[in-house]
């Protein structure tokens, strides 16, 4: 939504009055509570603002909640459409939305909402409140017989009778995922013994794909009205970069900050359709590949030895011996009986033989790792830390890590390759689990994680025994983001480039 102009700004603000007492009425409706809006309760401020086009949950020192006058005297009339609202954009912070790519597209948007939005009512469905009208904020802002935007919304007489129909001319690959955000039948997937609702097995990937499809189809056609993608991305509910005021409150830091202070709170609302699947979601590969940096590979070294070698900065060094091929005979046993057969059989003479060399490694601690962040936001940071690894891979501990919602070891010689899998958003916990699980059997003691910074809070619970383990886990950090180190971490080491970024 885009904001209004300044006069009917003005009007809107002198019929509504006071922001406060406005979500004081938001505050007693029935099942607040349930549905995580006592999460208001913690907000520094509410505030009228005419740079949102809906509401926007804004951090800097504290969370503040901005919200547009005119629109919520036009759509929210009534106290749950308002509700739903606040609700729609406090899942867009507990789903860390803003961290799960540098640059988020009107594609991508769409799909975050449409997942929100038919998660939400799915969880008022299921606690029998849908009759209180939770889903009038939808049903009137979108249509149910446009593309793509009645997969943000339930069909009509949803759930007792859902009329699948009022989408049946539009896209068969989005009717298809409509159908399982808002099917009221279980999926028959077993989950420890239990059945899961069809619309926790939808991803972001899947949605993203068939909107792609039919951005493409719509451009393609020549039809300049304003269907599409495009056409829609104009009236989604929440903050979504519409003006400079959003684009700064849902910079990646902002889920960040917003979890501290919200965390418990919104633990309540839906979860990331990628936790619901054992692969962690839809994965993609990233092609790497880029010139070394060779004043972020100098502070890169620097910090693994810091960090990871035995010794620090005085490091102790270790021979290794590897077999390699060569031209010289004299180190291969074999090479007397490989000749003799030759020139028996009437072959050529071989020309290569088994042989050894010896290299000097620095000695890491015995379980020593490194985690490398390949989330959205990490941006060209991805590449610049894997050109500035390769140089250092003798410096490497011997195990490797990738990470963004899961965790993926990689050998040096895949991950010189350039090649690694991401889901695109990013989350601390499944490395510390990571950590815990392998800290047991002492594979790994030390470790060093190179993020941006933009990597969420992790449960009290999983820190404080993280804490309690004493696993000395290191943070380089690349990028912008201001991090004071957390309870977690042993070190903080800013690394930064010869250009900006």
């Amino acid at each position: 939504m885009r904001p209004a102009d300044r006069p009917s700004y003005l009007a809107a603000i002198d019929r509504l009055g006071d922001a406060d007492a406005v979500i004081a009425r938001v505050l007693d409706v029935a099942g607040v509570r349930q549905f995580a809006l006592d999460a208001l309760l913690r907000l520094s401020g509410v505030e009228w603002s005419d740079q949102v086009g809906t509401a926007c949950v804004e951090c800097v020192d504290s969370p503040r909640l901005l919200l547009n006058p005119c629109f919520i005297e036009s759509h929210c009339q009534v106290p749950r459409a308002l509700a739903f609202l606040l609700l729609h954009e406090l899942a867009h912070v507990s789903l860390g939305h803003t961290g799960l790519h540098a640059r988020v597209t009107p594609i991508q948007n769409v799909a975050f909402d449409a997942f929100i939005n038919a998660s939400l009512l799915q969880g008022i469905v299921n606690e029998g409140r849908l009759a209180d009208r939770w889903d009038a904020l939808v049903t009137t802002v979108y249509a149910a017989d446009r593309s793509p935007e009645f997969i943000l919304r339930p069909p009509p007489c949803w759930p007792d009778a859902p009329d699948w129909e009022a989408s049946a001319n539009l896209p068969s690959v989005l009717r298809t995922l409509h159908q399982r955000l808002y099917d009221r039948a279980p999926s028959g997937v077993a989950d420890g013994g239990t059945e899961r609702d069809r619309w926790l097995s939808v991803t972001y990937g899947e949605l993203i794909r068939a909107l792609t499809a039919e951005q493409m189809a719509t451009n393609g056609d020549g039809d300049d009205t304003p269907d599409g993608v495009d056409g829609v991305a104009d009236r989604l509910l929440g903050a979504h970069g519409a003006t400079e005021t959003e684009r700064a409150a849902t910079s990646g830091g902002r889920d960040a900050n917003a979890a501290a202070a919200l965390g418990e709170v919104l633990a309540q609302l839906p979860r990331d359709p990628a936790a619901n699947r054992a692969d962690g979601g839809d994965p993609f590969d990233i092609q790497l590949g880029g010139r070394c940096d060779d004043q972020l590979m100098v502070q890169l070294r620097a910090l693994i030895r810091r960090a990871l070698v035995d010794g620090g900065d005085s490091q102790q060094w270790q021979v290794e011996s590897r077999s390699i091929w060569t031209v010289d005979p004299s180190r291969d046993r074999r090479a007397h009986v490989r000749r003799h057969v030759s020139r028996a059989m009437g072959t050529s003479a071989p020309m290569l033989f088994h042989g050894a060399t010896t290299q000097r490694r620095p000695r890491v601690f015995g379980g020593a790792a490194i985690y490398l962040d390949v989330s959205g936001s990490m941006g060209d940071w991805v590449n610049r830390l894997h050109a500035a690894l390769i140089p250092l891979r003798r410096l490497l501990a011997p195990q490797l890590f990738v990470f963004s919602t899961d965790v993926c070891a990689y050998s040096r010689d895949a991950f010189v390759r350039g090649r690694v899998r991401s889901t695109g958003g990013t989350d601390i916990t499944p490395v510390l689990r990571h950590l815990l699980t392998h800290a047991a059997p002492r594979k790994i003691e030390r470790a060093l994680l190179l993020t941006d910074g933009y990597v969420g809070t992790p449960a009290r619970a999983l820190a404080r025994e993280f804490i309690a383990r004493k696993i000395a886990l290191h943070v380089g950090l690349v990028g912008t983001c201001r991090m004071d180190t957390p309870p977690w971490a042993a070190s903080i080491t800013t690394l930064k480039a010869s250009t900006p970024r």
